[in-house]
C-alpha cells in the first residue's frame, strides 16, 4: 500500500491519496477488511499531531483565588481568563519545550518524573503537595511539620524510597 501526500491543499487541510494493492471488485468482504485494518493502524499507531505520550486533554477555567499574576513582559494577566489544561499521560520534559508553554507555573503530579526533570528537591516539594491536596480532600488535617518530616525522610538520600506500614523501604 502506498500513501503519498498530495502538495495541494484544499482549505488549508492536506489530502492524502492511497493506492490500495490489486483487489478483486467481487470480493466483498475483503475490502472492508483492509480498510477497517488500515483505519486501526493510523489511528492507533499514527501520532498526527502533538505528544504520543499525552492520550487525551481537558481544559477547564482557573480556579485559583488569586486575582492575576505578573507576566515575563511585566504585564498582568487576570486569572479568571487563564485556562488550565490537564492531561492523561505525562511527559513533562517534551511539554516544557513547547514555546507557548509557562514553564513556572506547569505542574506534574508524577513525583517520578519531576524527580528525574527537575531533580530531588523538586520531587520533595510535589510530594508535600500532592500529600496536602489528597488528606484535604478527605478533610484530614495533618501539621505540615510532620508532613514535611516524612517527605524529608522519603526524599534524603536522593531518590524516593517508599513508605508502608511496615515502615519505610531502604532504611537500615
Amino acid at each position: 500500500m502506498n500513501i503519498v501526500r498530495s502538495e495541494q491543499e484544499i482549505n488549508g487541510k492536506y489530502t492524502f491519496r492511497m493506492w490500495l494493492p490489486n483487489i478483486e471488485p467481487d470480493d466483498e468482504q475483503t475490502v472492508p477488511m483492509l480498510l477497517s485494518q488500515l483505519e486501526s493502524g493510523i489511528l492507533n499507531d499514527l501520532s498526527i499531531k502533538g505528544v504520543p505520550e499525552i492520550t487525551k486533554c481537558n481544559h477547564r477555567k482557573s480556579q485559583d483565588t488569586k486575582e492575576a499574576f505578573v507576566t515575563e513582559d511585566g504585564g498582568y494577566v487576570n486569572r479568571k481568563d487563564v485556562f488550565v489544561i490537564e492531561t492523561d499521560g505525562v511527559a513533562l520534559k517534551k511539554v516544557l519545550c513547547f514555546a507557548h508553554v509557562d514553564k513556572v507555573r506547569t505542574n506534574s503530579n508524577y513525583i517520578k518524573e519531576i524527580l528525574s526533570v527537575f531533580g530531588i528537591e523538586a520531587a520533595r516539594s510535589s510530594l508535600l503537595g500532592e500529600l496536602r491536596v489528597v488528606l484535604g480532600s478527605y478533610g484530614i488535617y495533618v501539621n505540615y511539620r510532620h508532613l514535611g518530616t516524612l517527605c524529608d525522610i522519603m526524599t534524603t538520600r536522593g531518590h524516593l524510597m517508599a513508605i508502608t506500614r511496615h515502615g519505610i523501604n531502604r532504611v537500615d
